[in-house]
């Protein structure tokens, strides 16, 4: 249900941008309007692809790369609709992960007025914009929306890291395994914690199967016979900030215990293989 919420409320945004931008356009630039709308359902429809909720997250900095993309080509051919449409998907690929992060960032009483505030906020933004730059010179107007996207494109690629390395990880294993969760309790998985995951360890890749199939951020507990290895440990450390297990018999101190017991306290789901 929070899924088909967020979806309806996209169209409420591109009703008011397409009206903003075809009011402020230029009678021999109409065109470009329609061609921006376009875009921007084409790319949240691909969005709507994704079905994990915390790997949206990795479309925020490929709409950024896109965007960059598209404002570098309108300069050179600004009477191409081409690159307008380019710019319409990288928008609407990126609609749906704002929306879900305002959605749960935010207690229920305050999401229809945050919703609110960002719709007038585009449009309050998007008119001065259209107005204030000079309409002989797109120079101007393309450093300065290039270097906005940049910018967004090197903040999201930092924040989102692991989740682009998990969509990448997808890509290549979908064609190879068709990994589906079913069962009666799948529902009740929490998308924040604290909660243990407790699963069966069947196969090298069972980790990553795992983070496919739930909707939520795992912190996994590795021995250190995977964690000491030259990538895997890079990846799992700075990636999914695992907690290291020592690869011995019975210990009178266990100090991965404590922390995962603080993960725990922080929010986090941890995840074992007993």
């Amino acid at each position: 249900m929070t899924r088909w919420r967020l979806i309806a409320s996209v169209p409420l945004l591109l009703i008011a941008g397409y009206f903003a931008l075809l009011f402020a356009a230029e009678p021999a630039e109409k065109n470009q309007p329609t061609a921006f709308a376009i875009g921007i359902a084409v790319g949240f429809l691909a969005s709507l692809l994704q079905r994990h909720l915390q790997r949206l997250y990795a479309l925020l900095p490929l709409g950024s790369a896109f965007m960059a993309v598209a404002l570098v080509g309108r300069n050179f051919v600004p009477e191409s609709v081409i690159p307008v449409a380019v710019l319409g998907v990288s928008v609407g690929i990126t609609l749906l992960p704002i929306h879900r992060g305002l959605f749960f960032a935010l207690p229920q009483k305050f999401r229809f007025g945050a919703f609110a505030c960002l719709y007038a906020a585009v449009i309050a933004l998007l008119l001065p914009l259209v107005w204030l730059l000079p309409r002989d010179d797109r120079r101007l107007e393309s450093i300065v929306c290039v270097a906005i996207s940049t910018i967004s494109l090197v903040v999201s690629t930092c924040v989102f890291l692991r989740e682009i390395v998990e969509q990448l990880v997808e890509i290549i294993i979908w064609p190879l395994y068709r990994v589906r969760a079913f069962g009666p309790g799948l529902h009740k998985v929490p998308l924040q914690g604290p909660a243990i995951v407790v699963a069966n360890h069947a196969a090298w890749l069972d980790p990553i199967w795992l983070a496919k199939v739930l909707p939520c951020r795992l912190t996994p507990m590795m021995t250190s016979r995977f964690f000491d290895k030259p990538l895997i440990g890079w990846v799992v450390r700075v990636l999914a900030h695992a907690i290291r297990v020592p690869d011995t018999g019975f210990r009178r101190e266990a100090p991965e215990i404590q922390q995962a017991l603080q993960r725990l306290r922080e929010g986090h789901i941890v995840m074992i293989f007993p």
